[in-house]
């Protein structure tokens, strides 16, 4: 029985190591989508001065989208528009 409880044991200090890991990817991956969020708001703000649409880039905009991805980017230009 003594060699199982190693066995077991193993998994779960490599799950316990790799925390760290996943909260750091989820950190890396809000980063990169906060950066790549500034990008479409911006692109957005160019392109649509054309049609007069103009969002705001601010910390609330950027998280909303990098967290929220497309569907952040349709709540933010809806309530800009109704609230316009």
């Amino acid at each position: 029985g003594g060699a199982e409880q190693h066995v077991h044991g193993l998994p779960l200090a490599n799950a316990h190591h790799g925390g760290g890991h996943i909260v750091l990817q989820m950190m890396l991956k809000l980063l990169l989508n906060s950066v790549l969020s500034v990008v479409i708001l911006c692109f957005i703000s160019i392109v649509g001065e054309y049609w007069g649409i103009h969002l705001p880039i601010n910390p609330v905009t950027v998280l909303l989208v990098a967290i929220l991805g497309l569907p952040g980017l349709l709540l933010i230009s809806v309530l800009y528009f109704l609230l316009i």
